[in-house]
């Protein structure tokens, strides 16, 4: 038996349905995590700058020295640090940077770094996190302790009766990356300080090499696809409305009569013939037929299929076998619903 017209129409608003939602979805997404590339290049600046208290003495009015040229161990009484970095990609894209500042001391022989008699790690700054989209700042001042660190390096060429040099490096770490570790960066700005020298004066390497360009991925909000998106599930709404509207007209609310003509139809579709017009049984003999399966036997012995036809108007329909002389007739009446009008 051929689906009917709403049967039809059902199934194009289920397929339109399934098709909406896919689409509009899909176009939800790419307006949301939508990805760009993007080429960024970085613009570093580097500085330290060296603060030393001074003991009293009768040479010095000062109490303090900043970035002198050289400085005389005996008269160091304390010494600061300041390290000032900045970074600027060329347009703003999430980053996040980490840096810490730890300090080296190595003891070696005399004119030669390489060969090391010891050396110990320190730890002056932990780690600290920064997350931008545009340029980074850090500030950061770090107390060295030179007196404990120098009288170490003496205590040490005493005890062992070596002539060795030895320096102290501080140094600032810095990393940048970025979530889809496409920036994988590492950086680091160095003091040395001789230890164990009558005078001495601090070397600084601030030059930053230029960071590469690096191609980035971003997620922007695209509005075209969200527009794209909207519209389509608004039609998509629009289907499913209509799909409820068919579902209770059609489903939910079958009563009786509905359900019976329903079942026939599906069990019987083989021998069943819908007709749009009411079938001519003007000039042969009528026999009504209490249920349909006195039709059934009717149908197997004459072998003629079963005639249907619905009037929607009245609400009633008739199955009907005609043969030569005589027509087998089987009504349905929808009593909810029917017109006081013979079929």
């Amino acid at each position: 038996m051929k689906r009917t017209s709403s049967e039809n129409l059902s199934y194009i608003y289920i397929i339109m349905i399934i098709l909406f939602s896919v689409l509009g979805i899909a176009m939800l997404l790419f307006a949301i995590v939508g990805q760009e590339e993007k080429t960024v290049s970085f613009n570093e600046q580097a500085e330290i700058e060296d603060v030393i208290t001074l003991k009293e003495n009768n040479y010095f009015e000062e109490g303090q020295l900043t970035n002198q040229a050289t400085y005389i161990t005996s008269l160091i009484d304390a010494m600061n640090l300041n390290y000032k970095y900045t970074m600027t990609p060329s347009e703003k894209t999430d980053y996040q940077a980490t840096y810490y500042i730890t300090a080296n001391l190595k003891i070696y022989e005399v004119g030669e770094p390489s060969n090391v008699y010891w050396s110990n790690d320190e730890t002056l700054v932990e780690e600290k996190e920064l997350t931008t989209s545009d340029k980074i700042d850090i500030n950061e001042s770090v107390a060295i302790d030179f007196n404990r660190y120098n009288q170490l390096v003496t205590d040490f060429s005493k005890d062992y009766a070596l002539l060795l040099d030895s320096t102290l490096d501080v140094t600032l770490h810095i990393a940048l990356t970025n979530e889809e570790e496409e920036l994988n960066k590492t950086k680091t700005v160095t003091a040395t300080i001789p230890m164990n020298k009558q005078s001495f004066s601090i070397t600084k390497n601030t030059k930053t090499n230029p960071l590469e360009e690096v191609t980035i991925k971003t997620h922007n909000f695209n509005v075209l696809y969200l527009i794209f998106a909207i519209i389509i599930l608004v039609f998509d709404a629009i289907f499913i409305k209509r799909l409820i509207g068919y579902l209770k007209e059609n489903v939910l609310n079958k009563n009786k009569y509905q359900k019976e003509i329903e079942k026939i139809l599906k069990t019987y579709d083989q021998i069943i013939v819908i007709s749009k017009n009411p079938p001519d049984i003007e000039n042969v003999k009528k026999i009504e037929v209490e249920n349909f399966e006195e039709l059934l036997d009717a149908q197997e012995e004459l072998n003629n299929p079963i005639i249907f036809y619905e009037n929607k108007t009245t609400h009633r329909s008739m199955f009907v076998i005609i043969g030569q002389e005589i027509a087998w007739i089987y009504h349905l009446i929808d009593e909810e619903n029917k017109v006081l009008e013979v079929l």
